[in-house]
């Protein structure tokens, strides 16, 4: 059964849009993510893998595609169903107040809602849903493509060269003059042919246009953004049941995945949830290392093995103790175990931190940002 596609548009109340407007909730509209990721993502598309709590950061970087590409459209499949429409509204409308440059004539609240229409949401439940979305995306992609490429096979229908008239007689030969007529008139032919009578041009005939020519959708071949929410949710249950026949249905969706990124230059965002760290009541084993800069963190993000081949850039987004005193208060156990989830206590304040663990082709791997104090 294919995906249903929503309007992210259709997905939000005018009262919540009335409520954002008018100041209710705030955004700074600040590009999270941006510094670290020196202004954003690389222009030739790419595949990018975010962990942890990630989802302004898959905000942020889902407006710049919007900004970046103003005639272009963005996907959203998910798993969870707790993709945040409001949340995404709410950040368009601050990034958009806050750059003079892409409003132009546009009223704020209309760009915004301009934006959000581009956006598209398909709701799955399993992999075998995350497979059909992404197939419906490719056609989508590459079924426009085609058609073009059909009507110019097909040009203007060649009109056959019509071949020059040959003279007749009109004058029948007496039968006893017959033979001599025949010499006569193999003398004349042979020794010269006359010039053809000159045919009028007709011009071709025009084709009606078939009724069963699809219409063409007006943002076929125009996104040029993709996130997936979460391929953990997903693929988690197939690990546990099998993890073989797990491995053997994910790695050719991943590879025809990148395929279609760098086709069509796309920027496609794998949105996974870091697991909590082991607790300590947990039997002793030989913790695998985590990739984070910050030794105090803990968490080792989900499906790496996985998807780490098919990354260009890797991105862990942490919440570690703010200021020092929040770090005694969270440490003073000698416990480690922060990054996601983190609880807090006594009035700990934590900092979201983005670190880029990985960078395929910028080389910016070990980079790292603060892209949310306090909290």
């Amino acid at each position: 059964m294919a995906a249903e596609v929503l309007l992210a548009s259709s997905e939000i109340t005018e009262g919540e849009i009335g409520g954002i407007v008018d100041g209710k909730n705030s955004d700074d509209g600040r590009g999270i993510g941006m510094g670290v990721l020196e202004g954003g993502l690389r222009e030739g598309g790419g595949i990018v893998g975010v962990w942890g709590n990630g989802d302004e950061v898959c905000k942020s970087l889902l407006i710049d595609s919007l900004l970046r590409y103003p005639r272009s459209g963005a996907a959203v499949v998910d798993s969870t169903g707790e993709f945040d429409v409001v949340g995404l509204y709410t950040s368009i409308l601050g990034r958009v107040k806050n750059d003079s440059t892409v409003l132009g004539e546009k009223e704020v609240e209309n760009l915004a809602a301009e934006m959000l229409g581009r956006v598209g949401i398909m709701r799955v439940f399993d992999f075998v849903g995350v497979r059909e979305a992404v197939g419906e995306i490719r056609d989508g992609l590459e079924g426009g493509k085609e058609r073009v490429e059909k009507r110019e096979r097909m040009g203007t229908p060649k009109q056959p060269t019509p071949e020059p008239l040959t003279p007749k007689r009109t004058v029948v030969a007496d039968s006893e003059d017959e033979d001599e007529d025949e010499e006569d008139e193999e003398m004349l032919f042979g020794a010269a042919q006359p010039a053809p009578l000159p045919v009028p041009q007709t011009e071709p005939p025009k084709q009606p246009p078939s009724r069963h020519e699809p219409k063409e959708n007006p943002h076929a071949g125009k996104l040029k953004f993709i996130l997936l929410s979460s391929l953990t949710q997903v693929l988690t249950p197939l690990l546990k049941k099998d993890s073989i026949r797990a491995h053997a249905l994910t790695s050719p969706f991943l590879a025809s995945l990148a395929q279609l990124t760098r086709t069509h230059a796309l920027h496609t965002i794998l949105s996974n949830p870091a697991p909590l760290p082991p607790t300590r009541t947990a039997p002793e084993q030989q913790p695998p290392p985590t990739p984070s800069i910050f030794t105090s963190n803990a968490v080792v993000p989900s499906l790496m093995g996985v998807l780490a081949i098919y990354l260009d850039v890797g991105l862990l987004v942490s919440d570690l103790p703010r200021g020092k005193m929040d770090a005694r208060v969270v440490y003073r156990d000698g416990g480690m175990g922060v990054g996601v989830g983190m609880k807090k206590a006594r009035g700990v304040e934590c900092a979201s931190v983005v670190e880029i663990l990985a960078d395929r082709w910028e080389g910016r791997g070990g980079g790292w940002e603060v892209v949310k104090a306090g909290g």
